[in-house]
């Protein structure tokens, strides 16, 4: 019929016709394409782009500086204070596509009140508000003849275009087909918007334009220190007078640095051996964590209260003084110490062995790759070693901040400081102290893992009734087992990868991000091993042989709680827990809240034990010295917390869960001894009592089991089976510790159990199920919530399960230990056995395997793997760098440091040039301490202004840019008075971020003597300013 023919026929043509309209979107270069050459036609070289992350970005930008917008990542403080910092920071903002801006509007429950940024943002930006002007547009609709078949990307999320493209006259036929799926509006011809940054508004009024509830103000002041303490901490700290060239620490550090630990152990030991005089031991291996934790302590609070300057004269008194106390101990007790060395003398000098060959066998490590950055992943390096510097400079404390100069470091420096008192007492340099500060902390944490699995273990086997059977040499395989499990073994990534085949090509990062994808979480699962071989000399490094003092303390203070003689040593022991404890919270603050709780458990656990019952008197007792505790904690580090602007506001609800897979291939081998622990520790007489009971109680008890285990399913199905899994078990570990604490009709059943007449019986056995249960509690808590202000989950999941990994290596070392030589492995059916010992073997093969394949990725991954040194700026000698902006030859760098180290009076403060974070950028202050004007500015923020705006921050990195590029001499010199700088340093990272324009006129100011050239190679010309 005509009709049919023609309604074909009219299907065909409109067919051909979109066919042949659609080819023509390939008839000119892609859009991404054609707004990158716009860019680089118009844009400035070294500008900051901007663009959303989750989204593909423009290609061939190498000349700009990029950064991401995390606009997917809930509302919050965190994404706030990013997205207005870089707002006002950047020059130009890029839109691939409308994936991000067509989709997070359509979310209202995903960003609900009161951050409801996202929903704000978008209109604000097109319409003008936040000073960006849309200057470029690119697109390309399927057209032909004439008639073009448009999509509209604003229409769905509810946004207008921004104006010019209102105003537009497109010509022609545009035929609106409205909502495009992203295969055609964002990957074939995706609209590119360009805006620039015009309006050039601060932070403060982006957040405020953004609409977002107020944050509660801190009161932040910047920590800029006092007028008097900045020209004090700019007239010391002269770095060849601390560590001189010639001086035996520079000639010899490797003997010298073995020479001081030993002096400090000397120095010590007697205090260290008597207050510990309740453990098997007497905490031989606790004493060199404690001894250089109260030798570092005296001249740090000297320092603090300005009574004396941090040097050589306020280390030896802290040394005098603690030697002298040692001597008066020594001959006070001189019987009971002898003869306790005499009849453990065997067992010291083993003890003493593993510390030294854990010591050597790192410091042969870290000469092996010894570099202090990596382009990649040099880490934290930079700022640890920065911070170091400054420690090592600072006249008193707290330390000048030498990223952020006239400030005061507003950071948990203690455990630098313990690392800077070893540096001043022996003259060492500090690129080579920092490398053998990593083997001696390490050897720390062995030699503190070994003696707590030790002395648990040989407490445990002495309370044991069966106690012959057990071999004497058992505890010994406890504290070995403690030690390989803490700081040797990894998670189980290592040994996927062998059985995936990659022994060849090793990945030694995997492991330590074992929860993909980022987002949403970013989560860290580092552990021990990995952080020693990463070798940041981090905050959670340092407080890791703090955090095992203070496990060993909590027990001796149980085992010490006031019973006549020793009522003396507890509340020595009493006050050194609150001396660690406290430390804690300047080295590592995250660290702080959950071995401040051990410590209070157990110290009421010490008042409990002794009459097993609760009474008044019990009570009041258990109430002061919990008191007097937490207040000595607080008291003895006064100083630090008077100048310390406490970041932290709280913790929020977290979305983000862990798998029970990934847990379990993070804890996979722990899990596995502490469940059978467990399991097997179970009383038996609850289950009898079922058996006995009436037939109601059991149905009441099957029903109320059947809910909760309803329930469990349940929540698993939801997400939730971490949650459910760990519970479970914390359950089971609370059961028996207050089993072990209460005299129920079950509590001595089992064969080979514990004589729980004795506070010291329970107490060994007690403080593994407690840490066992606080480990629990750790996985479960950081499924449900967030600290404020972190990257997702990245810090909370970080420092939290570092402590989980701690617990659980103690407690699962524990469980091997009891498992294996109280229990004879428990299972009588071969079988069983078989199974469960295969089982064990794999795990602790898995575990073992990134040791070895990883230390081997770990040692090549360096500049130049052919040197071995402990020198950690011998890479500089021979090596260079290119990034997007040109080459540097570190030599002249290295040559130019070299010489403001010999040279420098003080710590005055410089001027360098500015990179993107983890870069070259910063690396006069990081090589030399002293001040610059601004360092990293994202540290900067984090620690200066927490979740609030840091205008001031972002003030300097303007200042800075404008020292170097500025062709107006006076404009220059005034922001050099202004920040009160002394040297200028201009390298080649200068000459390839900033123009010759702003870098010449320096050249003119040395001219007519504003300036003084005072170090020059072929590439470094360092100035100093006059008047």
């Amino acid at each position: 019929a005509p009709w049919a023919l023609a309604g074909i026929s009219g299907v065909v043509v409109l067919t051909a016709f979109y066919a042949f309209s659609y080819l023509t979107i390939y008839s000119s270069p892609h859009t991404a394409v054609r707004a990158s050459t716009w860019l680089n036609a118009n844009a400035p070289e070294g500008s900051l782009i901007l663009k959303e992350h989750w989204e593909e970005g423009l290609p061939d930008l190498w000349t700009y500086e990029r950064r991401e917008l995390p606009m997917y990542n809930p509302d919050g403080p965190q994404k706030l204070q990013i997205v207005a910092s870089e707002l006002a920071e950047a020059e130009y903002l890029t839109f691939y596509s409308s994936r991000l801006f067509g989709t997070t509007p359509r979310l209202p429950d995903d960003y609900p009140i009161p951050y409801a940024m996202t929903k704000a943002y978008y209109p604000l930006l097109f319409n003008g508000d936040l000073g960006y002007e849309l200057v470029r547009v690119e697109q390309q609709y399927p057209s032909f003849l004439g008639v073009s078949f448009v999509n509209d990307v604003f229409g769905r999320p509810g946004l207008e275009p921004p104006p010019p493209m209102q105003r537009k006259n497109h010509g022609g036929i545009r035929i609106d087909m409205g909502f495009a799926d992203e295969s055609f509006s964002v990957y074939d011809h995706p609209q590119v918007l360009i805006f620039r940054n015009t309006g050039r508004l601060s932070e403060g009024r982006l957040r405020t334009l953004l609409g977002v509830a107020q944050l509660p103000e801190l009161g932040y002041d910047l920590m800029l220190a006092p007028e008097d303490e900045r020209e004090s901490q700019q007239a010391g700290g002269t770095i060849s007078d601390i560590t001189p060239s010639d001086g035996l620490g520079s000639r010899f550090p490797l003997p010298v640095w073995l020479l001081a630990m030993y002096l400090g152990t000397i120095a010590t030991l007697p205090i260290s051996l008597m207050v510990f005089r309740a453990l098997p031991d007497r905490g031989y291996l606790l004493a060199r964590p404690l001894g250089l934790l109260m030798l570092a302590y005296i001249p740090w609070m000297l320092a603090s209260l300005k009574w004396m300057s941090f040097g050589r004269g306020s280390i030896s008194l802290g040394f005098l003084l603690l030697f002298a106390i040692s001597g008066w101990l020594t001959y006070r007790y001189r019987d009971e110490l002898w003869d306790f060395v005499r009849r453990r003398w065997r067992f010291l000098l083993g003890q003493e062995a593993l510390f030294l060959g854990a010591f050597i066998i790192f410091t042969l490590i870290r000469a092996a790759n010894p570099d202090l950055w990596h382009p990649f992943r040099g880490g934290e390096k930079p700022m640890d070693f920065a911070y170091l510097n400054a420690v090592v400079r600072s006249t008193y404390m707290p330390p000048f901040d030498p990223w952020f100069a006239g400030g005061s470091l507003n950071y948990y420096y203690f455990g630098q400081f313990m690392m800077a008192t070893v540096i001043k007492a022996t003259g060492i340099p500090t690129a080579i102290a920092y490398n053998l500060a990593v083997p001696m902390v390490f050897a720390l944490v062995v030699g503190a893992a070994f003696s707590l699995g030790y002395n648990i273990a040989e407490g445990a086997r002495r309370a044991v009734r069966s106690a012959r059977n057990i071999p004497v040499w058992s505890p010994v395989v406890a504290g070995l087992a403690a030690m390989l499990f803490m700081v040797v073994f990894s998670n189980l990534d290592g040994g996927v990868q062998v059985l995936q085949g990659a022994a060849g090509n090793f990945d030694f990062w995997s492991p330590t991000r074992m929860m993909p994808p980022d987002p949403p979480g970013f989560e860290i699962t580092e552990f021990p091993f990995f952080t020693f071989l990463f070798a940041d000399l981090h905050a959670h490094m340092l407080a890791m042989p703090l955090g095992l003092l203070a496990i060993g303390l909590s027990l001796n203070t149980v085992l010490l709680s006031p019973n006549g003689e020793r009522t003396g040593w507890f509340f020595a022991s009493l006050g050194l827990l609150a001396l660690t404890v406290g430390g804690l919270w300047a080295t590592n603050a995250w660290d702080f809240p959950t071995y401040l709780g051990i410590g209070v458990v157990s110290l009421l656990l010490g008042q409990y034990l002794r009459k097993r019952r609760v009474d008044l008197r019990t009570l009041y007792k258990a109430a002061g010295v919990v008191a007097a505790f937490v207040v000595l904690a607080v008291i003895f580090w006064l100083p630090y917390h008077l100048r310390l602007e406490n970041g932290f506001q709280g913790v929020n609800l977290t979305p983000v869960r862990t798998d029970l897979w990934q847990y379990l291939a993070i804890h996979g081998l722990f899990i596995f001894l502490v469940l059978t622990l467990l399991i097997t520790e179970l009383p038996r007489a609850p289950w009898q009592w079922f058996r006995d009971a009436n037939e109601s109680r059991r149905w009441l008890v099957i029903a109320v089991g059947g809910a909760v285990v309803a329930l469990g399913l349940a929540a698993s199905l939801l997400g939730y089976s971490t949650i459910v899994a760990l519970g479970g078990m914390l359950i089971v570990a609370l059961v028996l510790f207050v089993r072990r604490t209460a005299p129920w009709p079950w509590s001595r059943e089992s064969r080979g159990d514990v004589q729980a007449s004795t506070p010291d019986a329970s107490a060994f056995h007690l403080l593994p199920l407690g840490l066992l249960a606080t480990a629990l509690a750790i996985g479960i808590a950081v499924d449900i919530v967030v600290v404020k202000g972190d990257i997702e989950r990245m810090n909370t999941v970080f420092k939290s399960y570092l402590q989980a990994w701690i617990f659980l290596s103690i407690g699962a070392a524990y469980a091997l230990w009891y498992l294996g030589f109280v229990k004879g492995f428990f299972l009588r059916i071969r079988v069983a056995k078989g199974v469960w010992l295969t089982g064990l073997a794999l795990l602790v093969a898995g575990s073992a395997v990134y040791p070895v394949l990883g230390t081997r990725e770990r040692l090549a991954d360096r500049f130049d793997t052919s040197t071995f040194t402990l020198d950690g700026t011998a890479f500089m000698e021979t090596e260079s760098y290119t990034d997007d902006k040109g080459t540097v030859t570190f030599k002249w760098d290295l040559e130019a440091i070299e010489w403001m180290q010999e040279n420098v009076q003080g710590s005055p403060v410089i001027v360098e040039g500015r990179t993107p974070l983890y870069r070259w950028g910063s690396r006069v202050s990081i090589y030399t301490g002293l001040p610059t004007v601004l360092g990293w500015d994202w540290h900067q923020r984090q620690q200066r202004c927490g979740l609030n705006p840091c205008d001031a921050v972002t003030a300097r990195i303007v200042d800075v840019n404008k020292i170097y590029t500025s062709t107006d001499a006076t404009e220059t010199l005034q922001l050099l008075n202004d920040y009160d700088v002394k040297y200028v340093y201009v390298g080649e990272l200068e000459h390839n971020y900033y123009p010759d324009s702003g870098l010449i006129k320096f050249q003119g100011l040395a001219a007519v003597g504003k300036l003084t050239v005072v170090y020059e190679n072929q590439e470094v010309t360092v100035y100093e300013v006059q008047g």
